[in-house]
């Protein structure tokens, strides 16, 4: 029971991390959706501090 739960939250880490990119996102999230997918696939995030960041894409493209 214990490594379900070792393996549910290692999979669980991986599903939400977020890579923060070098792209502006002045005009809103809607700018970092190139940058993002330029880079290994990823999906647009967040702007933080006015930094793009993106999180991994699920279908594995």
């Amino acid at each position: 029971m214990k490594s379900m739960w070792v393996i549910f939250l290692c999979v669980f880490a991986v599903a939400t991390a977020q890579i923060r990119i070098n792209a502006p996102c002045d005009g809103g999230i809607k700018r970092c959706i190139p940058a993002c997918r330029e880079k290994r696939c990823l999906l647009a995030h967040k702007c933080i501090n006015g930094q793009c960041t993106c999180t991994a894409n699920s279908d594995g493209c």
